[in-house]
């Protein structure tokens, strides 16, 4: 598919999630944030950030590293990230230019104080039917309207961001027995897009087959077989 990405502007990258750091590490996590980006220039591109926003992030790991938050080791495997999410982020052209402001240095630093604050107290952090944090519910709203409102009415009528998060296995057991289900997350883009920003950061993209196949190590034959077959069971 080359000559028709290239042709289109298109891009098709693989990621691995491979990420060592325990889930209650912000810290850690915006550090790898800062690394990956700077790695990778296709990222830098992609995204389009001002160079403002990676002085900024750089600042932000120096100022956080002191605060690392030790897993909760009453829990098991409190500090292994267990990565199960299947979600989709669309995003037109114009809206898409909400990424080149530099207020995302401040709607990250906010983000990342109200995530360590969670993290250090944890029955917030897992009591997923409470209230949120009110600074939550807001976060990014005052520069993403400023960035709306100096829209051309041509360029608002085109503005299309939303994040679908759930499973679509499109398989028996899922439908009928799982009873999963998707839910579609609109208006103000910030925290599913930081949420994006920090998946891809702590993400692994090899280039080449040899780094795909470190990170993600091939079956042996008879494993391939038995897992061809026993799919049929799940």
């Amino acid at each position: 598919l080359a000559p028709e990405l290239a042709e289109r502007g298109g891009l098709i990258r693989v990621g691995v999630f491979a990420s060592p750091l325990a889930v209650t590490n912000i810290p850690g996590k915006l550090e790898a944030v800062e690394r990956t980006f700077s790695e990778h220039e296709w990222l830098r591109n992609l995204f389009g950030f001002p160079p403002s926003v990676y002085e900024g992030l750089a600042e932000l790991v120096k100022i956080y590293e002191p605060l690392r938050v030790a897993p909760d080791t009453t829990l098991e495997d409190e500090g292994v990230p267990r990565l199960h999410l299947k979600a989709n982020l669309f995003a037109s052209r114009e809206a898409w230019s909400l990424m080149t402001r530099s207020e995302w240095m401040d709607m990250t630093h906010e983000f990342a104080s109200q995530r360590i604050a969670q993290a250090q107290e944890h029955a917030r952090a897992v009591q997923g039917a409470g209230p949120y944090p009110d600074a939550m519910l807001d976060m990014g709203d005052r520069p993403v309207r400023a960035w709306y409102d100096a829209l051309s009415p041509e360029d608002r009528e085109r503005v299309v961001f939303y994040t679908m998060v759930g499973s679509q296995n499109h398989n028996g057991r899922s439908m009928v027995t799982d009873g999963e289900v998707a839910m579609v997350v609109s208006g103000w883009p910030v925290i599913p897009t930081l949420d994006l920003i920090s998946l891809v950061g702590l993400s692994k993209w090899p280039t080449e087959i040899a780094e795909l196949n470190e990170l993600h190590p091939l079956m042996s034959a008879i494993k391939t077989w038995l897992a061809h077959w026993l799919r049929l069971v799940f």
